[in-house]
Parts: C-alpha cells; structure tokens; sequence
C-alpha cells in the first residue's frame, strides 16, 4: 500500500494542475450566463475573449512547465484544440458581429488580439460590412422584412464607424 502512496512531488504535480485548469472551469461557469460577479455574461460577445484568454493561459503554461515534458505535451495538444476551435469561430459571423457590437470591444478587440491575423481582420470586416449593408437596406425600404428589428441599424453603424 505503501507504494501506491501519492509522494510530495505528485501532490505538487496535481496543485500545478489544478491551477492550470481552473481558468477552464472559471470560463465554463461564466458564459454559462451566471451574474454572480458582472465579468462576463454569458452571452455571445463573451466567446472569442474566452477563447483568446484560455489560449493566452495556455501559452503561459507552456512558458512555466517547461521541464515537465509530459504537462507540456498535454499543455500542447489543448492549445492546438483550442486553437482549432477558435479558428472556426472566424467562419461564422455571429461572434464577429457580437464581438463588434459589445460596447467594450467593438473593432478595438479584433486590432488588438488578431494582430498576427490580419487575414482575419480583414475577414471580419467584411462579414461585419455584409451584415451592416443587410440592415442599412432594411431600414431604406422596410418592406423587406418585418421579422428583422430596425433598432439594430443604428447600433451597426455606430459599430461600423469604429472600423
């Protein structure tokens, strides 16, 4: 029995674990809508700031356990899923325009943490400027729709100014 004993080492080894997934279990919790501390809401806008935390946490860790060549490998293969997902958060629109129309990000967030990715800005912008010229012409001629609400076409182009 004694050999299946955890060591000093091994509880150590589970701590730093511990730590490094608890911004999992953190980012979880709150986009799942709880507004127990107002950081975030849950909401759509909150999704690609998660994600780019999470993959930022992750560089960090491979930063520190450097030594540890086995947490680096598990450190390594959660960034490239991570990583992955995030790149097709850029294929659908809803998370750019959500992201954009957040008064606390808007296109300032896309400057700052896709600045290696200018493909992706660029790519944002667009999607955005589809959708923006979508609801520009519905609030031109409203016979368009009625399903679609004209309140969203001034929050656009407020958006859109910031491009």
């Amino acid at each position: 029995m004694a050999v299946d004993r955890l060591k000093s080492a091994d509880w150590k080894e589970l701590e730093e674990l511990h730590a490094l997934l608890k911004p999992f279990k953190t980012i979880t919790m709150e986009l799942q809508g709880n507004l127990s501390d107002g950081w975030m809401n849950g909401a759509i806008f909150d999704v690609l700031p998660s994600f780019n935390y999470l993959l930022q946490h992750l560089e960090h860790a491979k930063r520190k356990f450097t030594e540890k060549s086995t947490i680096v490998t598990c450190i390594n293969l959660a960034w490239f899923k991570l990583n992955e997902y995030y790149e097709k958060n850029n294929l659908t629109s809803v998370y750019i325009i959500a992201t954009m129309l957040d008064p606390r990000m808007m296109y300032g967030y896309f400057e700052c943490c896709w600045a290696t990715r200018q493909e992706w800005i660029k790519t944002a912008k667009a999607k955005f400027q589809i959708v923006y010229e979508r609801y520009w012409e519905i609030t031109i001629n409203p016979m368009l729709t009625d399903s679609i609400p004209l309140t969203l076409a001034p929050i656009i182009m407020q958006a859109l100014l910031c491009l």
